[in-house]
């Protein structure tokens, strides 16, 4: 059971599990596919990013939609997102650790990810399946991650995140630009006001984006050829 703090530090406490959340490799949920959702609303619009939200039939918390274009190519994009143990913390406020436990093939492997929680709420962990899928003929690069089970046991310090689902969508432009759309619908696994979760979500993800665009033009990630293997 979480600990409990009194109001003034509580909301401090649960603000920035908020706000970190939204950062976390992990969107929304394995009851997502074909849920009636309502219409995209702009929420936000800082730095070249929009923020957008949305309903999700059967959810109280909101679906969240961060866009931005940037200078670079979806190789670039894809080549930082898949070296998950050096970027995953510098995407995420909260992550303390992240790493490939299972790899099926180079478009298909599991991320376990252990989070830290701002006190006095629980620590947090999570196993999610990622997918990678490439459209040749637009040149659309979808990179998905959903909660899964099974791999290691759930530990008595930390929060196993149950429903989580997290979304990349990378366009090529004519002009050698790349639009990135990060889809995010998470519930934390905790007893946290999703009032408090919708008020808070719209930021982080603009951090996300303001870190991305520094890591794709680092050396090791600015040429990246595109290379996405088709499953058979």
């Amino acid at each position: 059971m979480e600990r409990v703090l009194s109001t003034g530090k509580a909301f401090v406490g649960l603000k920035r599990l908020m706000i970190a959340m939204m950062a976390f490799v992990a969107m929304a949920a394995t009851a997502g596919d074909g849920a009636k959702v309502g219409e995209w609303q702009l929420e936000k619009e800082e730095d070249g990013v929009q923020i957008y939200a949305r309903s999700v039939e059967g959810w109280e918390i909101r679906e969240i939609l961060a866009v931005t274009t940037l200078s670079t190519t979806p190789g670039s994009v894809l080549a930082v997102l898949n070296d998950v143990e050096e970027n995953a913390p510098k995407l995420s406020d909260v992550v303390r650790n992240s790493a490939i436990e299972q790899r099926e093939s180079a478009t298909r492997y599991r991320i376990y990810t252990v989070m830290d929680m701002p006190w006095p709420l629980s620590d947090r962990d999570s196993f999610n399946q990622r997918v990678i899928e490439h459209d040749a003929d637009s040149g659309v690069v979808t990179i998905t991650d959903t909660a899964t089970q099974g791999i290691k046991p759930e530990q008595e310090d930390l929060v196993r995140i149950q429903a989580s689902r997290q979304q990349w969508r990378l366009t090529p432009l004519e002009d050698g630009q790349t639009k990135v759309e990060l889809q995010i619908l998470v519930d934390p696994n905790g007893p946290i006001p999703s009032s408090l979760i919708n008020s808070m979500s719209v930021g982080q993800p603009i951090g996300t984006m303001e870190t991305l665009k520094k890591l794709v033009q680092q050396p090791e990630y600015r040429d990246a050829e595109l290379v996405v293997a088709q499953e058979s």
